[in-house]
């Protein structure tokens, strides 16, 4: 089976009870749904963050040495 990578479209997250479900949706319309715990979707924001903070980082370096 082929690894192809798919363009996030947009995602949804709604409560649901006492968890969350978590839809994301590519570019070609098919949706993949999650169940997900708080503690989960707080690993995932934690991830995201220090990403977009690295990426923050790296640009204000660039910007600083290409000034």
């Amino acid at each position: 089976m082929a690894n192809t990578r798919k363009t996030l479209s947009r995602f949804t997250i709604q409560r649901r009870g006492p968890d969350y479900s978590l839809h994301i949706e590519d570019d070609a319309g098919e949706v993949i749904e999650f169940e997900a715990t708080a503690d989960q979707l707080d690993v995932i924001a934690d991830h995201l963050d220090d990403i977009l903070d690295a990426d923050d980082a790296e640009a204000a370096e660039n910007e600083a040495r290409n000034g």
